[in-house]
C-alpha cells in the first residue's frame, strides 16, 4: 500500500513539475549577462537535476508519510472503539463509542432490547442523542414507568478517570431525561473493566456484564442473597433491595429512590400476617418489614413479637399470598401490653379481621391488568401504564389502573377481589 502511494506520487510529480532552469540560463546568455561559454553549464543542470530528483523523492516519501499518518489519526479517532456504555432496565442494550463519542455500535442483549431499539439506526449518532432516543423508546414502550422507574448504567474505558467522568455525565443526563417526562426516576452507575468472573456469570444467567457487575457486588456484600436469584429480577428490583439494606456496594452511585407502587406496601402485608396469626396491631412489637426476593420472586419478610412469641413470615409482594411462616416459643422478653390492649384468641378474630381476609385474597395487580386491557381491546405492548396501585374505597379494595395508547387515556378501577370492573372511563 505505501510503494503504491510513493509511486504515483513521484509520476504526478514527474509530470507536473517543469524544468524550467534550461530556459532562464539561455534568457540570461542573450541579454549578455555572462560570459561563461554554455557548455560550462551543463554540469550546474545536471546538479539541479539531481537536486530535483532528491526534491521529489522528498516530497514523495513525506505525503506518503502525510496520507498513513492522517489515515491513521482518522481511523484512531473515528472507527477505534474507546467505550462502551450499557443501560439497563429490563431491557439490556450496549453501545460501544469512539473517542468523539459517537455510537459504532449498538447491540441488543435480549428479546425487551429488540422491542425497545424497534428498527432504530443509531450508527454515528452522538451518545447523548442515542441515550435520548433509547430512554425515550422504554419510556414509550412502559419498561419505564412510575411502577419500575430505575435505570442501570456501566460504563467501561481503559482510563479510569475518563470511565468515572462519563459514567457521572451519563446518570446526570438520565436523571434530566426522566425528570422532563414527568417521571422522578432512580439511576444506578458504576464503571467496569474486564473481568473474567463477570463475564461467566452473565453467560451463565443470560444476562449484560453489567448487571452481573452489579449482582457480583451486592451478594459480596450481603451473604444472604444469591446471583441465581437477582438475576431474574429487574434492576428497579434490585434496587429496591439494595435500598431495604441502606447500604449501596462499593464503586456503585445511587440516585433517586426506586418504585414500590407495583407492590401492596408494608401497611396492607402487615395487617394479612396480623389477621392470619390472630392479632392486633396494639399487641405486637414489629422488627422487620422489608421487601427481599426469594427464588427470584419480590417477597415481604416480617417479624413480630406478641406476648413473648416471635412470628416470622415471607408474603408474595405482589398477590399477598403467606408463602412461609414459623412461630417460635416464649423465650423473648417484651414489654406487657397494657390491658385494654390484650391480644385476640384463635376464636377470637380481631374486628379488623374481615377487611384483611379480603386483601390476603386478592387477584393481584396483573391480573387487574389484564382485566382492564381485555375489556379495552388492547394487548399489553400497545400500551403504556401510568398508574397501577391498589387503594381503598368504601372499605373495598380495588385497583386504580391508568394507561395510555397514544392520545387516548383509559382509566379503570377493578374490585381487587373480584375482579369486577366498577369504573371505565376513556378521555380523548
Amino acid at each position: 500500500m505505501k510503494k503504491q502511494v510513493e509511486m504515483r506520487l513521484a509520476d504526478a510529480i514527474e509530470k507536473e513539475t517543469p524544468d524550467v532552469l534550461p530556459r532562464i540560463l539561455q534568457a540570461v546568455a542573450e541579454k549578455g549577462e555572462t560570459r561563461e561559454p554554455a557548455p560550462q553549464y551543463e554540469a550546474p543542470v545536471v546538479r539541479h537535476t539531481t537536486n530535483l530528483r532528491a526534491l521529489r523523492a522528498w516530497v514523495v516519501a513525506a505525503a506518503a508519510v502525510l496520507v498513513l499518518t492522517l489515515g491513521g489519526m482518522y481511523t484512531y479517532q473515528n472507527l477505534t472503539p474507546d467505550s462502551s456504555v450499557a443501560l439497563d432496565v429490563n431491557p439490556s442494550i450496549l453501545l460501544t463509542v469512539n473517542r468523539r463519542e459517537r455510537v459504532l455500535s449498538v447491540t441488543p442483549q435480549n428479546a425487551d432490547a429488540e422491542v425497545v431499539l424497534d428498527g432504530m439506526d443509531l450508527k454515528n449518532v452522538d451518545l447523548d442523542v442515542a441515550v435520548n432516543a433509547l430512554i425515550g423508546s422504554m419510556l414509550t414502550h412502559g419498561y419505564i414507568s412510575e411502577l419500575a422507574n430505575s435505570v442501570l448504567i456501566s460504563v467501561e474505558n481503559s482510563d479510569p478517570a475518563k470511565a468515572t467522568q462519563l459514567q457521572e455525565h451519563l446518570a446526570q443526563r438520565v436523571g434530566e431525561l426522566l425528570r422532563a417526562n414527568n417521571l422522578d426516576g432512580s439511576v444506578l452507575s458504576q464503571t467496569v473493566t474486564e473481568d473474567a468472573s463477570v463475564q461467566a456469570l452473565a453467560e451463565q444467567y443470560g444476562i449484560s456484564e453489567g448487571k452481573a457487575s452489579l449482582i457480583q457486588k451486592l451478594v459480596a456484600l450481603d451473604a444472604t442473597l444469591t446471583a441465581e436469584n437477582l438475576a431474574k429480577l429487574q434492576v428497579n428490583d434490585i434496587k429496591l433491595l439494595i435500598e431495604a439494606r441502606q447500604e449501596t456496594p462499593a464503586g456503585v452511585s445511587s440516585e433517586g429512590t426506586a418504585s414500590s407502587a407495583a407492590y401492596l406496601g408494608t401497611d396492607v402485608v402487615k395487617e394479612i400476617a396480623l389477621a392470619d396469626a390472630g392479632l392486633s396491631a396494639a399487641a405486637t412489637t414489629f422488627y422487620e418489614v422489608s421487601l427481599d426476593t426469594d427464588d427470584g420472586q419480590m417477597v415481604y419478610e416480617l417479624e413480630f413479637v406478641s406476648a413473648g412469641t416471635e412470628y416470622e413470615y415471607e408474603i408474595d409482594a405482589t398477590t399477598g399470598a403467606i408463602l412461609q411462616k414459623e412461630q417460635k416459643g416464649n423465650n423473648i422478653k417484651v414489654q406487657a401490653p397494657a390491658a385494654s390492649a390484650a391480644p385476640a384468641t384463635a376464636t377470637t378474630a380481631p374486628a379488623s379481621t374481615p377487611a384483611v381476609t379480603a386483601v390476603s385474597s386478592l387477584i393481584g395487580l396483573e391480573a387487574a391488568k389484564d382485566i382492564a386491557l381485555k375489556d379495552a381491546g388492547l394487548s399489553a405492548s400497545e400500551v403504556t401504564f401510568s398508574k397501577a396501585k391498589q387503594d381503598e374505597e368504601d372499605g373495598v379494595q380495588v385497583y386504580e389502573l391508568e394507561f395510555r395508547v397514544g392520545k387516548i387515556k383509559y382509566e379503570y378501577e377493578i374490585n381487587a377481589v373480584t375482579g369486577a370492573i366498577l369504573k371505565a372511563e376513556l378521555d380523548d
